[in-house]
């Protein structure tokens, strides 16, 4: 388990290309602890997921948290090293009522049971339209 050591985050705007989000399937190289986030307008020590192969490391706030504990079916967080995660980015809710933003959140497997508080806080997917022919 390692400790967060001011890696850089991954944005949303880290996994656009041509205009459109894109999303990625990554394997968790190790777990961070002490990578600062915020949490309900507080900042905390949390966790960040490492990549294999890429800089950047994701913080996990609340959703994407409680997101990786239901996929991987554990809370021990030094389990999921090896594992693979889904992300894209989501049209999720912003902190002023009726406001949205784009944010990257870890995907749940087709088939995974997700309770039903955690499958509103996925967000919405972004959608393009098919280009003129």
């Amino acid at each position: 388990m390692g400790k967060y050591n001011d890696e850089p985050y991954l944005r949303s705007e880290d996994l656009l290309r041509d205009g459109k989000y894109l999303g990625a399937t990554l394997e968790i190289e190790d777990v961070l602890e002490g990578a600062p986030i915020t949490r309900k307008l507080k900042p905390i020590q949390g966790l960040a997921l490492k990549f294999k192969g890429r800089d950047k490391v994701l913080g996990l706030g609340a959703t994407n948290e409680a997101l990786c504990k239901t996929i991987f079916g554990d809370t021990r967080h030094q389990t999921w090293v090896g594992k693979s995660v889904t992300i894209a980015v989501r049209r999720v809710r912003g902190m002023r009522k009726g406001e949205t933003q784009p944010a990257i959140r870890i995907i749940p497997p087709p088939g995974t049971e997700v309770r039903s508080g955690l499958a509103r806080e996925l967000g919405e997917a972004y959608t393009y339209p098919e280009p003129a022919k």
